[in-house]
């Protein structure tokens, strides 16, 4: 990332390389704030434009400097607040010209542009769109999130927002893997995976389910019989399983040696 600070006019500018690598930087902005290291000291409560660009990406933001404190000898860390962002102002290559000699759209060209109708596309506004959302409209959108809304609400660790995303008819298993993998879900989030026959039915979800700390132990006791016996092995002997699941494991596993 280049950053290219105007004082004059009051803009931030930040050049990524690819697409991937803003993206990344947005989702770490999540996590950890919207943060920049900056050779000028700016100060708290000024107005700075952001603008965030790679290639046909452009993304533009009205924040306000939160926090300045010293990174290393010559850099300032400075956290912004993000007040405003501005979607219409994303662009995309121009469209061709008419002309007898563009080509027509090929069938991945076709199908791109389907997928972008219908939200499916890897972008970054979601990112902000859902962070502006209160929680019960979070839960709204949750049970009917494209893939992309779908992975930014995976990482909340609000039940009512995961119990609404395991109701969406579109939830891929590998995300519902990802939740029983989460030790921070809620009990009752993980109880309801283990009582939906779509999930509990896939032998990953039923291992990461009696691996995790937060599964009822009546529901993870129950998995238990359904484990490989090279599973039952490794997980009697593991540290960090729950002790009354570990004996259990270790009883199936002498029983079938």
């Amino acid at each position: 990332m280049q950053e290219t600070l105007d004082l004059e006019r009051s803009r931030l500018l930040l050049e990524f390389p690819d697409r991937p690598a803003l993206e990344t930087y947005l989702e770490k902005s999540r996590e950890h704030g919207f943060l920049v290291r900056l050779v000028e000291r700016l100060a708290e409560g000024v107005a700075i434009e952001v603008v965030l660009i790679s290639g046909d990406t452009y993304l533009r933001f009205s924040t306000r400097v939160q926090q300045v404190f010293r990174s290393g000898k010559d850099l300032h860390a400075t956290r912004f607040e993000v007040l405003d962002w501005h979607p219409a102002d994303a662009l995309t290559p121009e469209p061709a010209a008419e002309d007898e000699g563009v080509e027509s759209p090929s069938p991945a060209d076709e199908e791109s542009s389907e997928q972008a109708e219908s939200g499916e596309t890897h972008g970054t506004s979601s990112f902000f769109e859902i962070q502006k959302l209160n929680p019960s409209q979070r839960i709204l959108l949750a049970s009917k999130a494209n893939r992309q809304e779908r992975q930014i609400l995976l990482r909340e660790s609000a039940p009512p927002v995961a119990m609404a995303l395991l109701s969406n008819p579109r939830i891929e298993l590998k995300e519902v893997l990802q939740i029983a993998k989460n030790p921070q879900a809620a009990s009752g989030v993980l109880q309801r995976i283990a009582q939906d026959r779509r999930f509990s039915g896939n032998y990953e979800i039923q291992l990461a389910l009696v691996k995790n700390p937060k599964t009822p132990s009546p529901m993870a006791m129950r998995m238990i019989e359904g484990l490989r016996t090279s599973d039952l092995r490794s997980l009697a002997k593991s540290q960090s399983l729950r002790e009354n699941i570990r004996k259990a494991v270790l009883r199936v596993y002498l029983k079938r040696s």
